[in-house]
Formats: structure tokens, sequence, C-alpha cells
């Protein structure tokens, strides 16, 4: 955090030249002057970290050509205005404030938008299915706000955060199917069915789905990310998860996170670092039909 202090001036609005505004990591108090939205050259803000009040203002709508706005720790307050969805966003940054409300319908419009952060809000509604149509989208994170529904059904990304919400119903194929697909984490909602099969032809390097209703079998196509997967939580499901694939064949995991779940078979790679395993039966080379319904009812 660098030093300097006091408000944002509305004086800025006169520099109609600007294309470049950094005043992240200060401590600048007030609001942001609507006036900033006459800057027709503007393409880049970053006010993040500071100690800003008050509301995004809705003329940063007319700045029409704003490509990156960050606001992201601050203490903003109320909804996201609808006029944001007006801009050619590729990156969105507005995470760690008070924000309320529902996703704006304008968003739908945003589709040069890559990178999405607005956890760490007071956001409501469900997660629209217009998000399955911002085709350049990469990154969505929505974690820790009061979010509810469904996952879209058209929703393919590179990395996607969900994590602690009051998400439920199951996870969509389109998901499964993004081939891209290298980061997910859904702990903390009430996901539910089984853990999709075609995850194994995907990139995941994280796959966190604890603390949700899942339950099955582990599918076996998972062991065609051995040599790429890093990190995987499935613990602390309503009903156990069973894994038939060898969990020795994922040389890069470094954490693993199973609590009250079951081995198949398999032992520990030694690239494991974070190792948490309570309530589990290790090296058990066979599972009956039987055993696994009666391991699920209990």
């Amino acid at each position: 955090m660098n030093s300097i202090e006091g408000i944002i001036p509305e004086t800025l609005s006169q520099c109609l030249q600007l294309q470049i505004l950094l005043l992240n990591d200060n401590k600048l108090t007030g609001e942001i002057p609507e006036e900033l939205g006459s800057l027709q050259k503007l393409r880049y803000i970053n006010f993040g970290n500071n100690l800003l009040t008050g509301v995004i203002p809705a003329s940063l709508g007319n700045a029409s050509s704003l490509a990156a706005l960050y606001l992201y720790g601050n203490a903003l307050s109320e909804g996201i205005p609808y006029s944001i969805g007006q801009l050619p966003l590729g990156f969105l940054n507005i995470s760690h404030n008070n924000l309320e409300g529902f996703f704006p319908p304008s968003f739908g419009n945003l589709t040069s938008l890559m990178y999405f952060d607005v956890s760490y809000n007071k956001l409501t509604g469900g997660i629209p299915e217009w998000f399955g149509n911002l085709s350049s989208i990469i990154t969505l994170d929505v974690t820790m706000n009061n979010l509810t529904g469904t996952i879209p059904s058209s929703l393919g990304l590179k990395a996607v955060y969900m994590y602690f919400n009051q998400l439920h119903g199951p996870i969509p194929m389109s998901l499964a199917n993004a081939t891209g697909l290298e980061d997910i984490e859904l702990t903390g909602n009430k996901f539910s069915g089984v853990i999709l099969p075609i995850w194994g032809h995907c990139q995941l390097q994280v796959l966190q789905l604890n603390r949700n209703r899942l339950q099955g079998i582990l599918p076996s196509s998972v062991a065609n990310l051995s040599t790429m997967l890093q990190w995987l939580v499935l613990a602390e499901t309503s009903s156990p998860v069973f894994y038939r694939v060898e969990i020795g064949r994922y040389v890069n995991l470094q954490n693993l996170d199973m609590k009250q779940n079951f081995f198949i078979s398999g032992s520990v790679p030694p690239s494991i670092e974070t190792f948490e395993l309570c309530n589990y039966w290790i090296y058990r080379p066979t599972i009956s039909l039987e055993e696994f319904q009666t391991l699920s009812a209990t």
C-alpha cells in the first residue's frame, strides 16, 4: 500500500486524453467521481485496495472505451449499475466490496469479457443462463455471495470459482466438456448427483468439490489427469464418493483431502504436501456392488 490519501478529484475529468488511471493500493477515501464517465478515451481504471465508499457510478457506463475496471477491495455498496454492461469490458474485478442485488441483464452483452470477479460480496439470485453466451470468458469467480439456483447449462470456462454459495442441482455437462478447464472449485454448495466422467478429457489441475451432496464412484476417466492434477478435494460429501483409480498415478498431486470418503485401491504419491485422510479405507482392493450400496446409504 502506498501513502496517497484523500479523495479522487473530480477534476480528473478534464484530462480528456487520459487512457490509463492507476490509483490502486493507496488510502483513498470518499466516492468515485461521476464525472469520470465523460472520459471517452479512458481504457483502464484501477482503484483496487483503497477505502472508497458509496456506489459504482452509473455514469461509468458512458466511458465508451473502458476495457478494464478494477474496483476490488473497497467498501462500495448497493447494486451493480446496468450501464456497466454496455461497456467493451474484457476485465472486471469488483470483488471484496459490499455489493448487493442481482446480476444486471445488460451483462449478457459483455461478449468481450474474459475475466469476471465479483467474489466476497452480498449478491443474491441466480447465475443467469446468458453467462453461457459470453464466449470470451475464461475465469468466473462468484465465491462467497448468497447466490442460489443452478449453474447455467451452457457454461464453459478455463477456471470457475463458486464456493460457499447456495447453488444446487447437478454439475452441468458443459463444464465437463470444457476441454480447456483447468480449475474448478465448487466447495460449500448443495450440488448433487454424480461426478461427471468426461472430466478425464480436460486439462484439470484443481478439482475441489467438497461439502456438497455428490455421490457415486470417481470415474475411471479421471486417471487421464494423472500427470496434471495437483489439487484434489472431495471431502465431507453427504454420501461417500468411492475411488477405483490408482491414486499413486497422480505424480504431481500436492494436496489431497478426501475425509469421509473411501479409496478402492492405491498408494499415496510422494508429491503430496497437504495430506488429510480421515475415516478412510486405504489399500482396499475391491468392493462389491452390495457393499457400495450399503455404504452409500449410511
